[in-house]
């Protein structure tokens, strides 16, 4: 049996939908006996969570009649083990049974200690939408309740691991998959100022300071809809730190190297054990002489050790041509 509870409720057996269900009662009642199935539940309280203001026989009655439906809608008898533990007192999922869940699945890879990209993905790809999308019972504002808080707590969850997943995608300097990740996690919850500062820093750091800034804005106005509040000093500060900043292009920064070297038309051949010396003595000594008779070679020598040094100093590398006494 395939439980789907994260977007629109799905129900499959053996791959295929299960339609044998009589009443969304019936559907609700899977859902609340899997997602708590740490426990038995005693029969009174399923009775009074699914059929509130009703007198005990009717309710107690109401509940026999949903069960003996539902296990008629898993093939629960032909299930081996059964999906359900039942006793005249108590019924409760088989959390041994064969059946898989999502939002099981979804926490386990949530909830690891140090996951993975990969399992933040996985996690995230189970996540189809929130929890029980679109499913009420109207006359059952306990089961909804409880309904909402779960709903709550996996979109935090969801959230979590976005930020997660675009931080370890920044690391990888994978910044367009770092920006989806915090534009996902702004469409979960818009009112999470944080999640703004993580977009803004991230557009920033990828060069697009335009959008950093467009975005503080955009923080402004959801922050106002959703919460009546303005952006926190923390937010104002990374605003005015962008705004203040000179427009930088990471993918191209570090190809930018100062250097007074002169253009090479054609690189130097031969001669790599006298490159590899001087290089070396440039990387402990800093400044190196080299002499000999003109016309040997040692302004072209340095030119080429020059270009390969290039990026290995953050100041530069620089030529002084030294005239003849």
């Amino acid at each position: 049996m395939e439980l789907s509870f994260l977007g629109p409720l799905q129900i499959k057996l053996d791959g295929q939908p299960a339609t044998g269900f009589e009443a969304d009662k019936v559907r609700a009642l899977l859902v609340y006996l899997a997602v708590e199935s740490q426990r038995p539940h005693r029969r009174e309280q399923l009775a009074t969570l699914f059929w509130p203001g009703w007198p005990d026989a009717s309710a107690r009655t109401s509940l026999r009649n949903a069960l003996s439906n539902l296990r008629a809608a898993i093939c629960d008898v032909a299930a081996d083990p059964p999906f359900l533990l039942i006793t005249r007192e108590t019924i409760q999922f088989n959390s041994d049974s064969n059946y898989a869940l999502d939002t099981l699945e979804f926490e386990k890879l949530i909830q690891a200690s140090q996951p993975t990209a990969e399992q933040l993905q996985i996690a995230l790809d189970l996540y189809r939408g929130g929890f029980l999308e679109g499913f009420t019972l109207k006359d059952c504002p306990a089961f909804d309740d409880w309904s909402l808080l779960i709903r709550e707590q996996h979109q935090r969850q969801a959230s979590t691991a976005l930020s997660r997943l675009a931080e370890l995608y920044e690391k990888d300097k994978a910044y367009e998959k770092a920006i989806t990740c915090a534009r996902k996690r702004l469409a979960l919850e818009p009112w999470q100022e944080d999640a703004h500062r993580q977009l803004m820093e991230l557009l920033a750091t990828s060069g697009q300071r335009p959008a950093a800034l467009a975005q503080f804005e955009a923080c402004k106005r959801s922050l106002k809809s959703e919460l009546g509040v303005e952006p926190s000093a923390e937010t104002v500060k990374l605003y005015k730190s962008i705004r203040d900043s000179q427009p930088t292009d990471p993918s191209s920064q570090a190809k930018t190297h100062h250097h007074n070297l002169p253009a090479q038309l054609t690189s130097f051949i031969g001669r790599e054990k006298e490159i590899e010396q001087v290089k070396s003595l440039l990387k402990t000594h800093r400044l190196v002489t080299l002499t000999g008779a003109g016309g040997t070679g040692k302004s072209r020598l340095s030119l080429q050790i020059g270009s390969e040094l290039l990026g290995e100093f953050p100041h530069g590398v620089w030529l002084a041509e030294l005239a003849p006494l």
